[in-house]
């Protein structure tokens, strides 16, 4: 049986370790997706770091001022292909939505590539799997000036139906799929985060999930622990006993 000073030390172990696991998933949970406006002389970054979470999902909906379009200039991409499949990968859309012209699409090497919309909107989505993660994407938004080509076109950007949830990167989302666990707005779990029911975040939940893990880990092992000590009492008592028994029967 293990002494008071082995306890001590295992539970400051499992204190700290759960800790630890805990920031790291924090550094993984990192703001990804928004709505964005470009003026015609403002420019905008999409970043998205090498601790990228699992099954990243991020989307970003690009609007530049009247008689501009929107240029992404692609500093650097790695994504990951598996089986001949992308599944870390980046897609830009001639428009405000998913099902818009592709412009591009890829799970290879970029760097210094340029992606330019014909109109005045641009959507760009960076979408992973829950395996491997590369160095991420780090790119830049500005504006080209197109004249009164382009100047008239109407906003393809639509208010969302009464059936429907507007996301923060103002793309209109299903109410079935609000609160299920799973980031489909693309913008940090802003479907997730009006939820009812216990007012914790994410993380919140998590970090009480590993403290109820901890305390409970560390109940079982004291209980244990407790438990070998009345054993070998009961056991001493009994053989104390026993002998007390066969003296007093000898006598």
């Amino acid at each position: 049986m293990w002494k008071n000073l082995d306890l001590l030390k295992y539970s400051k172990n499992v204190v700290l370790l759960a800790t630890v696991w805990l920031q790291c998933f924090v550094l993984l949970v990192r703001a990804c997706g928004q709505y964005i406006e470009l003026g015609s002389s403002s420019t905008s970054s999409i970043s998205i770091s090498n601790s990228y979470a699992p099954y990243s999902n991020c989307i970003w909906v690009v609007e530049a001022d009247s008689g501009y379009r929107v240029e992404l200039n692609i500093s650097s991409f790695v994504g990951q292909e598996l089986s001949g499949s992308c599944v870390d990968y980046i897609t830009v859309r001639d428009g405000s939505d998913s099902a818009d012209e592709v412009l591009g699409k890829t799970c290879t090497t970029l760097t210094n590539s340029i992606v330019t919309s014909t109109a005045r909107w641009m959507w760009v989505q960076f979408k992973s799997d829950g395996e491997i993660t590369t160095s991420g994407l780090t790119a830049k938004l500005s504006t080209v000036y197109a004249g009164s080509v382009i100047s008239n076109y109407s906003s393809p950007l639509e208010s969302c139906k009464s059936f429907q949830y507007e996301c923060d990167n103002r793309i209109c989302l299903t109410r079935a799929y609000l609160c299920d666990g799973f980031e489909d707005c693309g913008c940090s779990d802003c479907d997730e985060s009006a939820c009812t029911g216990l007012p914790f975040s994410r993380t919140e939940l998590l970090g009480m999930s590993i403290g109820i893990g901890s305390f409970l880990s560390i109940g079982i092992f004291v209980f244990s622990c407790l438990y070998e000590r009345y054993r070998k009492l009961k056991a001493i008592r009994i053989i104390g006993e026993t002998s007390e028994w066969k003296v007093k029967f000898l006598r």
